[in-house]
């Protein structure tokens, strides 16, 4: 059907190259009678194969050149005792009628000869078949073509076709019979219908299928459910993100989550990763966390007591709380993650960028924004540093005593003018609050932190990238953007000015040390993925901020403490140690 609706007659080349339409003409026959075999072959494939473009079939089989398909194809029809307008109807719901009216003709006559042959009852010759399919053809046309506005009557109708039957009339019962059956209902052309007159035509086509298949055999046997939910998974998840986009409703709620659930757990059983990333990825889209946020993050949110809980109202809490949507679709999504981790792939981009987002927006379970020392404890990652005094003296003791300059707390301290929340913004957050609770992330966290290899690899590639872009191709990008100091510029003005501070840097790179923490037997080709973004930070530490490069300097501590039970790891040792000792003094 593919080769087909590419280009038709290359399309009937290659099938029957490849022996695929079956002619199967007897070894001594004639090559007229090979031709009349080939024209029933393909008049076969025609008819009887789904997923045709019925457009094209149209104005395959009316070209001058195919006309032994052309009756070959209506030959196949069986129009004994079909009333004809019946007989119009079936033939034409098999193919588009194409514009010309000299393929219409070709069509129309052709189908003259074929019905009178049945010698219905009324009609007294084939011209009178040929006038009759052309006036059915413009009565179906006036009766429902919404452009139309002046119908055609019986009357009309029946004048139209005065004198046609070999010099007579046609009787008053036999026209009122064609105009009632067009008027009920419409001659359905393929493909141009939706709705109810869509389904109804597809399901004829159905039926009709189903007589030409073999018997029913019933057997016991799950040798072909994975065949089977690979050729339906499509149209089955549009079907249930279809309904997801419907009014609110509790039962149709319940069943997108469950009808989501099932065809996760089917791609999981039948180890068919794609399908799994299909549906994350079309419900991290949902969501509204996976996308890039266009509103300003305030680093200072305001925070409220609510039962003995600090909450953080910001605009991504607000917005999320407001939409019952986006929490449908997280709730959805974190349910089939769960347990189901090991199966993402490609779909690992949204994920992480779903994780950043609340982390940055202060959405994220404690747990998660924690970054563990280098010499045991755990404290929370810093959504912002305080800035040291211009003027503030040096202390001894090198980079690690130069956080001392840092206020690090959860959400630091700022300039930035604390503004109140309202008790709608408050309310609305409590819902982000309470969604993001029910979706368990923690489990999930824990999960990750466990992946099997294959799973792991790949998202640590989508964790890497995504912490190159907020570090590495920001300074390659201000780096353009700045002009170099001219050469009479004051030491000051040749100072190196770093990136502003970037929790969520720190928080992918925390992700990428913890993975790989939980993952020591997968070292050897866990290393080369972090070592490379941790080596290009510390190679250019002058253009971070001191706390990035600090976590840095841990990370790769841990990192080589793993390595060393690794012999084959042992020479990236000293390319480690190497890397710390290129430290810029300052």
């Amino acid at each position: 059907a593919s080769r087909f609706n590419k280009h038709p007659k290359g399309g009937i080349a290659f099938l029957e190259e490849h022996k695929l339409i079956n002619a199967n003409p007897p070894p001594d026959a004639s090559e007229e009678e090979l031709a009349t075999y080939r024209a029933q072959g393909i008049a076969s494939f025609l008819k009887n194969t789904p997923r045709l473009d019925k457009k094209l079939v149209g104005e395959f089989i009316a070209k001058p050149d195919n006309i032994e398909i052309l009756r070959a194809f209506i030959g196949l029809f069986d129009f004994n005792e079909v009333p004809i307008a019946e007989a119009m109807r079936e033939m034409l719901e098999s193919f588009r009628l194409p514009g010309e009216s000299q393929q219409i003709e070709r069509i129309t006559d052709t189908f003259a000869a074929k019905y009178f042959s049945t010698k219905p009852a009324e009609i007294q010759t084939q011209d009178a078949v040929h006038v009759l399919a052309f006036a059915i053809i413009m009565l179906n046309t006036d009766q429902h073509n919404p452009q139309v506005r002046k119908r055609m009557t019986f009357d009309d109708f029946k004048r139209n076709l005065r004198g046609v039957n070999d010099k007579s009339d046609f009787s008053l019962e036999f026209l009122q019979a064609i105009y009632d059956s067009i008027k009920k209902k419409e001659i359905i052309m393929p493909e141009e219908h939706v709705g109810q007159l869509g389904f109804d035509y597809a399901w004829k086509e159905l039926l009709v299928r189903s007589k030409q298949t073999r018997p029913l055999m019933s057997c016991h046997t799950s040798e072909f459910d994975s065949h089977m939910f690979k050729l339906v998974w499509r149209p089955v998840v549009g079907a249930i993100t279809t309904a997801f986009n419907a009014p609110d409703d509790d039962y149709i709620a319940e069943k997108i989550i469950a009808g989501f659930r099932d065809c996760a757990t089917l791609a999981t059983h039948f180890k068919q990763p794609e399908v799994f990333d299909f549906i994350v990825m079309s419900l991290a889209h949902s969501t509204g966390l996976a996308d890039a946020l266009n509103f300003p993050r305030q680093s200072n949110f305001p925070i409220v007591e609510v039962e003995g809980q600090n909450i953080t109202v910001s605009a991504l809490s607000v917005r999320f709380g407001t939409s019952v949507r986006s929490q449908m679709a997280t709730v959805v999504l974190f349910t089939i993650l769960n347990g189901n981790v090991n199966n993402l792939r490609e779909s690992w981009g949204p994920v992480v960028d779903i994780l950043q987002n609340l982390f940055l927006y202060s959405l994220l379970p404690g747990r998660m924004l924690q970054m563990a020392d280098f010499l045991g404890g755990v404290s929370a990652i810093p959504l912002s540093v305080a800035k040291p005094s211009e003027a503030a003296p040096r202390l001894d003791g090198g980079l690690l005593s130069a956080l001392s300059s840092y206020l690090l707390t959860p959400y630091g301290s700022s300039s930035d003018t604390l503004i109140e929340a309202t008790p709608e913004e408050i309310e609305k957050t409590m819902c982000a609050v309470d969604c993001i609770a029910a979706c368990h992330l923690e489990d999930l966290n824990e999960q990750i932190m466990g992946l099997e290899a294959e799973t792991l690899y790949a998202a640590l590639r989508t964790i890497q990238d995504a912490a190159n872009k907020r570090t590495i191709y920001k300074v390659k990008q201000k780096q353009n953007e700045e002009l170099p100091p001219a050469s009479n510029a004051t030491v000051r003005e040749r100072t190196i000015q770093p990136l502003a501070y970037d929790a969520a840097s720190v928080f992918l790179l925390e992700m990428m040390i913890g993975m790989a923490s939980h993952a020591r037997q997968y070292i050897q080709d866990v290393w080369p993925i972090i070592f490379d973004h941790i080596s290009a930070i510390l190679a250019q530490a002058q253009w971070f901020s001191i706390l990035l490069v600090e976590r840095t300097v841990v990370g790769l501590l841990k990192l080589c403490q793993i390595a060393a039970d690794e012999p084959s790891l042992h020479d990236q040792l000293f390319v480690a140690l190497d890397t710390l000792g290129g430290l810029p003094n300052e």
